[in-house]
């Protein structure tokens, strides 16, 4: 069986990556399955032979472009659009996570401009977060992307609105600090396979890797982990939490990209391997292209990505 896990190609000269890389690969061989792992422009310039080269592929980039090309091929894909959209909006996620009662911060998500400034919108802005019932201090997060794990500690109403005004546009959530430490726990399929403690807990986010276990990797939490992947549209990845003033966790975020090589030192597993398996029992049948329009589609979703200038 072959497969292909795509990567963003700013990551190949990345040391951690490469390890990663490395692991993945030795956990797909010992299922059977040869990896192929390629950047996202290599995929993009060979794209037209997938469906005859892989049975399924893994997508670890927030390429959308890429992830809905192999979409319109019937590609068995994981971590699909939907998926990276959710993901990488805070604000979608708190939604959704929201929907199915699942203990999120109080926050306030950014409103759309509409053609103004936020400079413009900033009385608009200061009612919208009093109306949240938030109180100082806050933490201001970016609204998309990775990067959203991370913020700025803001002490002071006057402060936050200073701030908010110099964003130049950039969407944004304001949210409440709570004392505990940052927990990351992996899940794959509806299984949590552990519950780790950031060993950097500084607010407003941590600021490294290294991971230590947690007196907080509790049956109860671990439970809650699952549920937020599951709420998220995700069938494995990394949950975010943060522990309020009660020792109670609240999920912050999401991460489809799995990262297996802290978990399997910490947890002595062999993690990899039980991720190409859980991927090769649940690889998606492939959805032929039937109809002159999906045929159409894909043949321009081609010739646009061979096209592309990075």
């Amino acid at each position: 069986m072959n497969a292909a896990l795509i990567y963003h190609f700013s990551k190949k000269n990345n040391p951690l990556f490469q390890k990663q890389a490395i692991a993945f690969e030795t956990g797909a061989k010992v299922n059977g399955i040869n990896l192929s792992i390629l950047t996202n422009l290599e995929a993009l310039s060979e794209i037209g032979s997938f469906s005859n080269s892989y049975q399924f592929v893994i997508l670890y980039d927030n390429d959308v472009f890429l992830s809905s090309t192999l979409e319109d091929m019937g590609m068995p894909l994981f971590v699909n659009t939907k998926q990276l959209l959710i993901s990488n909006d805070l604000g979608s996620l708190y939604l959704h996570l929201k929907s199915k009662d699942i203990p999120i911060p109080i926050h306030y998500t950014s409103m759309e401009p509409k053609g103004k400034s936020l400079r413009d919108c900033l009385d608009l802005i200061s009612e919208g977060i009093a109306k949240s019932r938030l109180f100082p201090p806050y933490i201001l997060r970016p609204r998309f992307g990775e990067q959203s794990l991370r913020g700025e500690l803001i002490r002071t109403p006057k402060e936050l609105i200073n701030r908010i005004g110099t964003l130049n546009n950039e969407a944004f959530v304001v949210e409440e600090v709570s004392k505990g430490p940052y927990l990351m726990g992996l899940v794959i399929g509806e299984k949590c396979l552990g519950i780790a403690e950031c060993l950097d807990s500084s607010l407003p986010g941590p600021r490294n890797n290294e991971l230590v276990k947690s007196k907080f990797d509790t049956k109860l939490n671990r439970a809650l982990c699952s549920y937020a992947l599951s709420a998220a549209g995700l069938e494995f990845g990394i949950v975010y939490l943060r522990l309020d003033n009660k020792e109670k966790a609240m999920v912050i975020g999401v991460n489809p990209f799995i990262r297996t090589l802290s978990f399997s030192t910490l947890f002595n597993k062999r993690i990899e391997e039980e991720f190409f398996l859980y991927l090769k029992k649940n690889r998606k049948r492939r959805v032929l292209i039937t109809s002159d329009d999906q045929k159409k589609r894909f043949e321009e979703m081609c010739l646009a990505a061979s096209k592309l200038d990075y």
